[in-house]
């Protein structure tokens, strides 16, 4: 029904299976889809409708549920990680959903991006995300609508 009304976006992967030619028309339809994989990962057709979604050419965007007690307040790392898993995508793709692309889809660019005038807030961890996105769930730095909210990085002392 939602696909016939022209729905443009899932706020979630359809929890029960559905069938492949709906999921064709979703993805011809392009309809953005919102994971929330990590949240519904007890459903019975959430792996298997995003890993035809992801063969079909489906546009993924990042999206956790940080109202539940189960999820860390940063990042949910778990949820990359299914995404990651499941779609096929590089982490630099991946990183890209909940960031530039998230804020093309908005219409809100350049949100999502580091340029000058850019309203982007900024978080960094010590190491390397592409190799461990358990980092993002606790970050060492964030700057919210430039202000320094936490910061685990050693100051410098001027001398």
């Amino acid at each position: 029904m939602a696909l016939a009304a022209g729905v443009d976006e899932w706020a979630h992967v359809p929890c029960m299976e559905i069938s492949g030619d709906l999921l064709q028309q979703a993805v011809q339809q392009g309809v953005r889809i919102v994971t929330t994989i990590d949240t519904l990962s007890l459903c019975p057709g959430v792996y298997s409708n995003t890993l035809r979604l992801a063969q079909l050419g489906a546009q993924f965007y990042y999206g956790a549920e940080i109202a539940h007690t189960e999820i860390p307040w940063g990042i949910d790392a778990r949820e990359l990680q299914l995404m990651l898993h499941l779609t096929g995508m590089t982490p630099l793709a991946l990183f890209e959903t909940a960031t530039a692309k998230a804020g093309e889809a908005l219409g809100l660019a350049p949100l999502g991006t580091l340029i000058v005038g850019s309203p982007a807030d900024i978080i960094a961890v010590k190491g390397n995300v592409f190799e461990n996105v358990k980092l993002l769930e606790y970050p060492d730095l964030v700057i919210s609508d430039g202000r320094l909210i936490v910061n685990h990085f050693p100051s410098k002392k001027a001398k």
